[in-house]
């Protein structure tokens, strides 16, 4: 059980329950959202400067991991997710690109993977795109702009956009609305 925090002065500090914090180093990044994601229970990802990708190990050891191509002086706000598939996304200025860390390799992310075969993507102007089994099932403007929310099950997703809750079903291959007074996905029941 541990936690990184970057703090004001920019400076890596590691947090394990019963034990005291531990500055590990300073790196060039913004302090919020802290852009790091764990590899294991010794190793995480983070950033020293914008593309400048390294694993960073309890002791504060760094290894070079690969640069990507973005701009030194990209908008503010890179992070790191996993998507469904548990791949490493790297977004930095407004792009997004897959990070294998074992083959020290990036590649641009086109689509996100939601679980059970569905995937996300963007047309590049805030307009979502979902497929099935690599078939397109849905292309904005029926819901956009405010980055819409999705949680899958098999043969089934559900995405939360603006104001309304969509459910596409392989089943029927059709979208269907729900309602538009929901606010967020809980998840799903049988």
């Amino acid at each position: 059980m541990k936690a990184v925090y970057i703090t004001d002065d920019k400076s890596l500090r590691l947090y394990r329950v019963g034990q005291p914090s531990k500055k590990l180093e300073r790196l060039e990044v913004d302090p919020y959202p802290v852009p790091a994601v764990w590899l294991d229970n010794e190793r995480f990802l983070t950033q020293d400067g914008n593309g400048h990708l390294i694993e960073v190990d309890l002791d504060g050891a760094r290894v070079p991991v690969v640069r990507v191509p973005v701009e030194e002086k990209a908008a503010r706000g890179s992070f790191f997710r996993r998507d469904a598939d548990g791949r490493i996304i790297y977004s930095c200025g407004g792009e997004q690109f897959l990070i294998n860390t074992e083959a020290k390799s990036w590649e641009r992310c086109e689509w996100e993977s939601r679980g059970h075969g569905f995937e996300e993507s963007s047309d590049g102007q805030h307009r979502r795109i979902y497929r099935y089994k690599r078939t397109e099932i849905a292309r904005s403007p029926f819901w956009t702009r405010l980055g819409p929310e999705a949680l899958t099950t098999p043969g089934s997703i559900a995405v939360f956009g603006e104001s309304d809750l969509f459910v596409w079903s392989a089943g029927t291959g059709k979208w269907t609305k729900l309602s538009n007074r929901h606010c967020q996905i809980a998840g799903w029941i049988r």
